[in-house]
């Protein structure tokens, strides 16, 4: 039995051919050639480099004045007609109920939803207030909303006369154009400084024989 493990043990190291002298030239380029096609080898995993984040500066708009329109706002909204306008704020009508529930006397409409909301921010309304009159006219009939909005462009300010908390309250929003007054790509320059005559010798020069 000795003889035989004696025997199998010298034919598999005469026979490895792991180790033998030219098998063991090829292993680098064996083991180059199974990591370019996919695998993996102890030692040589690279982490991939993350690229640096390009974080771009934010852009703010100028704070708007309080209560103001420009005059080419005004404009695209007129192009877009009053159902646009309509979409950005809900109204409900507020009054009277009687005992059926139905509205008897009315007083104004209520602000339900301002959207989007960011945008009314530099105005003075909010939900819960009730709009009454627009330019001194009750806005009880669409037609007051129609003529009221037909003359926004020749308007230079809207009067909105609601109730907030059970008190009037009049709202008075100007319309103004954005760039009055700004000459287009004209800034203004420091005045020149008034130049000097160069300073002159108080020696008198010698007169020459």
């Amino acid at each position: 039995m000795r003889l035989v493990k004696a025997g199998w043990s010298n034919l598999r190291k005469k026979h490895n051919w792991r180790h033998s002298p030219d098998v063991r030239a090829l292993w680098p380029l064996l083991t180059s050639v199974f990591v370019a096609c996919g695998g993996s080898s102890q030692g040589t995993a690279v982490a991939p480099v993350a690229k640096p984040k390009i974080v771009e500066p934010a852009l703010t708009a100028p704070a708007r004045p309080s209560n103001t329109l420009y005059r080419d706002e005004i404009e695209n909204v007129k192009r877009a007609g009053l159902g646009h306008f309509f979409e950005l704020v809900d109204l409900e009508p507020k009054g009277d109920i009687d005992g059926q529930g139905r509205l008897s006397g009315f007083q104004g409409f209520q602000i339900v939803t301002l959207r989007p909301a960011t945008e009314w921010l530099s105005f003075d309304f909010a939900p819960g207030d009730i709009l009454t009159h627009i330019n001194g006219v009750s806005v009880e009939h669409y037609s007051t909303w129609f003529e009221q909005f037909e003359a926004l462009s020749t308007a230079d300010q809207i009067r909105v006369d609601i109730i907030r908390d059970g008190k009037p309250k009049a709202v008075i929003v100007k319309i103004v154009d954005r760039f009055k007054g700004k000459a287009s790509g004209v800034t203004s320059q420091p005045a020149a400084r008034a130049t000097q005559p160069p300073a002159t010798s108080a020696v008198p020069e010698k007169r020459k024989n």
